[in-house]
């Protein structure tokens, strides 16, 4: 269907008709690569489908549809505060705003980092970087300093979400290195303590591969 002239509707149908899991997330990705603004309203109301694996796919897709919307990005942020959402959409929607550059998300992401979920810290703490990223390259001088200082207050975090990744504060050392020269030189001298541990885990060398080298001396 890639060159029907109603593609974005097409997928939207499908997408609608589907109900198996690994089905909605692939057409969920596949809506996400064509790109269509005009698929995001009703990717907002699958957020509130009754099948919570349409709900996840939505959250995947909204985040990666650029440049996000305004109304994609507060429909995430929604999605992200309402604790009656199944636990994968909340995390999805957390990470899709990472995409988003939408400063007014940096407060109720901040706002979740003190849950019990690591999967929701880990992901917060990700689009709080990113958003404050965007943010210096955008004409601000510097990043929010509440980002800041909610991303200092997670380095001690040392849980581990599933899913090969790191912890919760290796990740909040990566985005405040990111944000203020003064942790270049902290997150280096941690990437080259876990490059010489031999007992160093591979989901830690994996954190040094994507974060370790953009910093090292």
């Amino acid at each position: 269907i890639a060159d029907a002239p109603n593609v974005a509707a097409d997928l939207l149908d499908i997408f609608y008709g589907q109900t198996e899991k690994t089905e909605l997330w692939e057409t969920a990705l596949t809506i996400e690569c064509f790109g269509h603004p005009s698929a995001i309203p009703r990717l907002i109301d699958a957020l509130y489908d009754h099948n919570p694996d349409r709900r996840h796919g939505a959250a995947r897709a909204l985040g990666w549809i650029q440049p996000v919307s305004k109304r994609a990005a507060k429909a995430l942020v929604e999605a992200l505060l309402d604790k009656s959402q199944p636990q994968p959409v909340r995390e999805e929607a957390a990470e899709s705003l990472a995409y988003s550059s939408y400063p007014p998300a940096i407060p109720p992401l901040i706002s979740v980092l003190d849950e019990s979920d690591v999967r929701i810290r880990f992901w917060a703490v990700f689009a709080v970087g990113g958003i404050a990223y965007e943010q210096t390259h955008s004409g601000h001088a510097q990043a929010d300093p509440r980002a800041i200082d909610a991303l200092i207050g997670m380095l001690p975090d040392e849980e581990v979400p599933p899913g090969n990744w790191w912890s919760v504060g290796k990740e909040a050392l990566a985005m405040l290195a990111k944000l203020d020269p003064r942790y270049e030189a902290e997150l280096a001298q941690e990437a080259q303590r876990s490059r010489n541990d031999p007992a160093a885990s591979p989901e830690d060398l994996r954190w040094v591969e994507s974060y370790g080298d953009t910093f090292a001396s």
